[in-house]
């Protein structure tokens, strides 16, 4: 079960980063022991899941690098596993726009894994990591929430809004698969306490794609005009249908 650290995981956080067998990975000639408490302080944050973490230390606004580790014996499947319920978590229920990670050309296993969850390559950069007395190559990956949206993780709640927005008013467009996942990652993000992340996401797709954006109409409570009616959101996972919009 995935779970976000608090300050009292501080010392099974670093039993697992520090592991020989995570170490061996994790950190080049002459690194000290990691310190967990870096990760705990906002904007930084980490999650826990069964043998593992992730940390997530804050690099700008909305952009985070995150560091994967994995006891042996909660690798492979269900470290694949947690990590897609982490991604969720990140984009969905944080601030985080952008995930930042880097590969060491030493550790194939980490190559795998992190194109497995869909990271872009941006560069390399050669002789960067020393280990073992050797210098590797060093490759830069990230994951932007729109490479995660339009993957699809949040479509099924699209389409389960618009089944149920389809009961109270008739909608304007079409079906569309895209639309499906750019209002479900809004809709979730907007049911976690990130309403204004959500809108601002799904507004500047829906600009590019030709939507006509949504209008925040007020916050407390959170009313949305999305031009076929006026959601209204007072916590917990649905909305309420206002009347039919007229201002479009």
């Amino acid at each position: 079960m995935l779970r976000r650290a608090t300050r009292e995981d501080k010392i099974a956080i670093e039993r697992i980063v520090n592991d020989p067998a995570c170490r061996r990975h994790n950190a080049h000639d002459g690194a000290s022991s990691c310190d967990a408490a870096k990760y705990l302080e906002p904007p930084s944050f980490a999650l826990i899941a069964g043998g593992g973490c992730f940390l997530f230390p804050a690099i700008g606004p909305s952009r985070y690098a995150v560091h994967t580790n994995f006891l042996p014996g909660h690798r492979g499947a269900s470290a694949l596993a947690a990590a897609c319920e982490a991604l969720c978590y990140v984009f969905v229920c944080t601030d985080a726009e952008e995930l930042h990670t880097m590969v060491p050309g030493n550790n194939p296993a980490a190559t795998w894994f992190t194109r497995k969850m869909a990271f872009r390559p941006r560069f390399t950069r050669d002789g960067a990591w020393r280990q073992g007395g050797a210098d590797h190559a060093m490759t830069y990956y990230s994951l932007h929430v729109d490479d995660w949206i339009i993957q699809g993780h949040a479509a099924e709640i699209g389409r389960g809004f618009h089944r149920d927005l389809a009961q109270s008013v008739p909608l304007t467009h079409r079906d569309d698969p895209v639309h499906d996942a750019y209002a479900g990652a809004a809709a979730a993000m907007v049911c976690a306490g990130q309403a204004l992340k959500g809108i601002s996401i799904y507004n500047r797709w829906a600009r590019l794609a030709g939507y006509v954006p949504a209008v925040v109409l007020s916050e407390k409570p959170l009313r949305i005009d999305i031009r076929d009616c006026v959601l209204r959101h007072d916590g917990g996972p649905s909305f309420s249908v206002e009347a039919p919009c007229q201002s479009h």
